[in-house]
């Protein structure tokens, strides 16, 4: 197998598009839209996600990448949109990764065994507190 058969034209063209634009000064930290399809640009360099995710017509149709400081090569590029698409044809949305919020724990035994259910509902700390020791 050559080296041009293992990896796309879609990812070629995404690791350009990055690469070249990490050549231009300044554009290290922002964001560039790829669309998944043909793994083509709108040409434009975002200074945030959600400004790239604003200027495109669907949100499931690009990925969206933060420009490195040493490019993309095709490999990483088709791994890249290959997660992107799996996500997305899974239902699921991606977050804005510059956002900063609390984290909230959702383990499934937590759930399961009313650790986190009884929060805040009213419940007293000690009917909480029994519940997790019922799991153990």
């Amino acid at each position: 197998m050559t080296q041009s058969a293992m990896y796309s034209d879609a990812a070629r063209r995404c690791a350009d598009h990055v690469t070249v634009r990490a050549l231009i000064a300044g554009n290290t930290g922002k964001w560039v839209a790829i669309r998944l399809s043909d793994g083509d640009s709108d040409g434009v360099v975002y200074d945030t996600w959600r400004d790239a995710v604003r200027h495109q017509l669907h949100e499931t149709q690009c990925c969206y990448i933060k420009i490195p400081p040493d490019g993309m090569t095709p490999v990483q590029a088709e791994r890249y949109m290959n997660i992107h698409r799996a996500l997305y044809d899974g239902g699921h949305r991606l977050v804005d990764p510059e956002a900063f919020g609390a984290v909230m724990p959702n383990r499934m035994e937590a759930y399961r065994y009313g650790v986190i259910h009884g929060v805040g509902t009213g419940t007293s700390d000690r009917t909480t507190k029994r519940s997790i020791f019922r799991w153990w």
